[in-house]
């Protein structure tokens, strides 16, 4: 029976990761850019969850140091789950590198998360040609854990001043999905509710 299950899991990985054009690590040492063919058709998904606290973690920051999200409650969070090797996550992150020049003076803080199994050499080569201004982290498979255990990437979550997850994407999303949303949290409660 777990052998069973154990194939089940892979082959639906196999399947989400086809779907999303994350199959592998076929693309090292390449930086071409997709396409704006390719990003007109790449699946995504949005997600809007009952919001739930975000759970603390403490990783390693690429430059050097740690990162531990409870020491920035208050602000508003943008996590991205990525690798270098992941095609949606090579069209995302022109988008968040966006959001985070057009928010970074209000309060509002973009985290990227990397993926590539400890190897911070290719993770660093990559910031560097795609000039990645935010933090980038050097995720394990316990902080994946505490966010879902997700079958596919990028997966990034909006967190709110409160520390409350309020959206999951899953899938290349344009930076226009995310700016709505923060724009929202930005301006605060509606008055009239309640």
């Amino acid at each position: 029976m777990k052998f069973e299950g154990n194939i089940a899991r892979k082959c639906a990985f196999v399947i989400l990761a086809m779907l999303y054009g994350c199959s592998g690590n076929t693309e090292s040492g390449s930086n071409n850019q997709p396409s704006n063919q390719n990003r007109e058709k790449a699946p995504a998904q949005i997600k809007e969850i009952e919001p739930v606290i975000a759970a603390d973690f403490e990783l390693s920051r690429l430059e050097g140091g740690t990162f531990r999200l409870s020491d920035y409650r208050g602000q508003i969070i943008l996590l991205d789950f990525w690798a270098t090797w992941c095609r949606p996550c090579r069209m995302t992150i022109p988008h968040l590198i966006k959001l985070y020049q057009q928010y970074k003076d209000k309060n509002v803080l973009v985290v990227g998360i990397s993926l590539d199994g400890g190897d911070p050499a290719t993770v660093s080569k990559f910031v560097d040609e795609f000039k990645i201004p935010y933090p980038i982290l050097l995720g394990d498979a316990e902080t994946v854990a505490k966010y879902g255990n997700f079958p596919a990437i990028p997966v990034s979550f909006l967190i709110d001043q409160k520390g409350e997850i309020v959206e999951r994407h899953s899938g290349f999303r344009p930076r226009q999905i995310y700016e709505t949303a923060i724009d929202l949290l930005l301006a605060g409660p509606d008055e009239s509710e309640g």
